[in-house]
């Protein structure tokens, strides 16, 4: 049997328990659910979901910028562990927040500066480098550093800086090399707590309607959003292209189509190796935004009442199998026995994506064109 079979064959005794479910049950015909159905989702959604996500963002970023000078003052003892551990900390919260891509977290190209992903022609370590080796001391400014290169101004950049074992060994010198790179870290990290800051400010109203009533209070005129059922589906979007993010950008390019052809160059968090644990994180951030609107949607509808239950089922299954993959996504592709697991996860993100897209579309009257959700 080819490889490619022997794949396919694993995909079928391996995960049909899960997967099988979405081709045997159809979906049920959903009945209209009415503009106070979806307000009272949307009355959760925007304060009991975002905004503490977006808080916890703009705290731990805070945090993390203070560590780093920290960190530049001292350079030996507990500092760097203290601002690599508040990074990873930082990183996460981004993460549990990346799928939310519109309204401030999307305003001045937020999301790309925070996350220039994916990133298969490494742009982020070149421009990185060049940036070290032009010494450029004014480029380092608050506001021209937040006007230059959205490579440089986020999570993937400091990360190469914290983690990257030559990288790691440079910025602890206690030279000028050490000190520019000092600054460029320190840079980085403050521009992104600015940013935090600026995402929490438009959601509460930084000087113009806040974010928050723009979603909650939505009616001809906003510009944004006329029904509460145009603000259901903007998180029934992102629920869906969270699944997507992970399946197809995350997962799918690193694992290839055999063992022989995986590309673990392309992990996303190479230098640090955690790219499983940003998979956890958006998988646990995606299975909360369903149950803290979503779920109530399908529940209020009173159509396919099996879906709820099942749907709890499979994000608890799917993070299960992501929390047993014990080594690093780069070397779990490349090694038979984890590969499997990592298959395996793939295969369970691509079943969610296909009851999100399927059932809970149509049980919720959440439907949006293939175009729309795919990008295609």
């Amino acid at each position: 049997m080819t490889e490619r079979g022997s794949l396919f064959m694993h995909f079928r005794t391996a995960a049909c328990a899960f997967a099988c479910v979405i081709t045997i049950l159809s979906p049920a015909s959903a009945r209209d659910l009415s503009e106070s159905d979806y307000a009272r989702a949307n009355a959760v959604l925007p304060e009991g979901y975002v905004l503490p996500r977006a808080e916890a963002l703009a705290r731990i970023t805070a945090t993390l910028s203070a560590s780093t000078v920290q960190f530049c003052k001292a350079r030996t003892g507990r500092a760097p562990d203290d601002a690599v551990a508040r990074f990873d900390a930082a990183f996460d919260a981004w993460i549990r927040v990346r799928h939310l891509s519109f309204g401030p977290f999307e305003f001045f190209l937020r999301g790309n500066r925070f996350q220039y992903s994916p990133d298969p022609g490494r742009r982020v370590a070149r421009d990185l480098d060049a940036l070290i080796a032009r010494k450029d001391v004014a480029s380092l400014a608050p506001r021209e550093f937040a006007k230059g290169s959205v490579t440089l101004q986020g999570f993937p950049a400091l990360e190469i800086l914290f983690y990257d074992p030559k990288a790691r060994v440079a910025l602890r010198r206690s030279d000028g090399e050490g000190d520019y790179r000092c600054r460029v870290a320190q840079a980085i990290a403050r521009n992104m707590a600015e940013m935090a800051a600026g995402v929490v400010a438009d959601w509460r109203g930084g000087g113009g309607e806040p974010f928050l009533q723009v979603m909650t209070r939505p009616r001809s005129g906003n510009a944004y959003y006329q029904t509460h059922r145009e603000v259901a589906l903007q998180f029934f979007k992102n629920l869906y292209g969270g699944l997507d993010l992970l399946a197809d950008v995350k997962l799918a390019p690193v694992l290839g189509p055999s063992l022989s052809e995986a590309r673990p160059e392309l992990e996303e968090s190479p230098a640090s190796g955690r790219s499983l644990a940003h998979v956890i994180s958006s998988l646990e951030a995606l299975e909360a935004l369903y149950a803290a609107g979503l779920e109530g949607l399908l529940r209020a509808s009173g159509n396919d009442t099996d879906l709820a239950p099942l749907l709890r089922r499979a994000f608890r299954m799917t993070i299960a199998t992501a929390r047993g993959i014990d080594v690093p996504l780069a070397r779990a592709v490349a090694d038979p026995a984890a590969r499997r697991q990592v298959e395996k996860l793939l295969l369970q993100i691509r079943a969610l994506k296909q009851l999100v897209s399927r059932r809970l579309s149509a049980a919720t009257g959440l439907v949006v064109g293939f175009n729309a959700l795919d990008g295609d």
